[in-house]
């Protein structure tokens, strides 16, 4: 396990494209806490929503893109008290009716961990079985583990993502500066010969 969680590691800090990245965690998570499926929430403080950003399953699921309010959501418990939240049965009524779990009939028990960079919540990663499971301890720590690591990439990513748009603006600005300078330098190439056509006419006296 250590030596995926490496692998796993070394493979997400490579990522700069956010879709990419957040799919790589889903199926290293899957794979190493051989789950049925392992979706990833994403948390948007300003508005108080989550979005299943992400979700590596054994069975096709369409991924909905929609935005759901925390107050209604079973991953927001991970959200609110920053600590990993478990659920041993999502498949009484009550569960089933939130909207934001994977369409797949097999879930039954969850964990859901949240990612935290510099003590703000960027996610979820929510770690589903197919059978009544009690997570235990070592396999919490995994799951930290990863959602730790995830949480540095994803950051990585933004980062990268404001450089390049700042890099962009920053070539937009220098086109822009080279364009006025041209303008400048024509402007004054064309006043020249216009002041001295002034000039001229000016001393020739002569009545058009």
């Amino acid at each position: 396990q250590l030596e995926s969680l490496i692998t796993a590691g070394q493979s997400l800090v490579t990522k700069h494209n956010q879709l990419e990245l957040l799919d790589t965690l889903t199926r290293e998570a899957r794979h190493m806490m051989q789950a049925r499926a392992c979706g990833l929430y994403l948390h948007d403080a300003p508005t108080a929503t989550v979005r299943l950003a992400s979700l590596a399953s054994a069975a096709a699921v369409p991924v909905s893109n929609r935005d759901f309010p925390l107050d209604s959501c079973l991953v927001a418990a991970a959200i609110h008290t920053r600590r990993q939240v478990a659920f041993a049965d999502i498949q009484s009524p009550e569960y089933r009716e939130l909207a934001e779990l994977p369409a797949d009939a097999t879930l039954c028990s969850l964990l859901a961990t949240p990612m935290i960079f510099e003590g703000e919540v960027l996610g979820v990663v929510a770690i589903f079985t197919d059978r009544m499971h009690r997570f235990d301890n070592d396999e919490k720590r995994l799951c930290a583990a990863l959602a730790s690591l995830g949480a540095v990439a994803l950051e990585n990513t933004r980062l990268y993502a404001r450089i390049f748009q700042s890099e962009d603006v920053l070539r937009k600005n220098e086109r822009l500066t080279t364009l006025g300078l041209l303008a400048a330098e024509i402007a004054h190439e064309i006043r020249n010969p216009l002041t001295v056509l002034k000039l001229l006419h000016g001393g020739l006296g002569l009545d058009f």
